[in-house]
């Protein structure tokens, strides 16, 4: 789940769910993955090729020392032209990658980090009624596939 201010989206490999807080909406969409596309399952593997590195320096996070990478693509043409990394010293994982677009740029923290950990399925769908959140309309324009 990725979660804003305004909005939590939710996909499970098919199916997007895209709750609007702030109209108590949420639309539901077939999901189709661009080969572009930085999923978060793609943060800790996007650096293993076409990117040329630099390594800027130390910062500090939450009193934690981590050394800042930047990443810039080898193909201009992909979205982004740069790609920064947070990298902890301590613990040598990813802590926060910023992805800088032409546009606008989009951070994403990662609180922790644990492998080979077992995750529900309903962990990846949108679910008002487990979850108490009151929807006031749902808009369908999933795509049904039958066999």
């Amino acid at each position: 789940m990725m979660s804003t201010k305004d909005k939590d989206i939710y996909c499970n490999g098919d199916t997007i769910w895209t709750h609007d807080k702030v109209f108590g909406e949420c639309t539901i969409e077939d999901y189709s993955a661009s080969k572009s596309e930085i999923t978060p399952a793609k943060i800790f593997t996007l650096h293993e090729k076409g990117f040329n590195y630099l390594l800027n320096g130390e910062i500090s996070i939450n009193n934690e020392k981590h050394y800042q990478v930047d990443m810039t693509p080898t193909n201009k043409k992909k979205p982004y032209y740069k790609v920064r990394l947070a990298v902890s010293k301590k613990k040598n994982h990813i802590s926060r990658m910023i992805m800088m677009l032409r546009s606008a740029d989009i951070s994403v923290s990662v609180n922790n980090q644990k492998e080979n950990t077992s995750i529900a399925n309903s962990s990846f769908r949108f679910d008002p009624a487990a979850k108490k959140i009151p929807v006031v309309e749902s808009n369908h324009k999933k795509i049904e596939k039958y066999i």
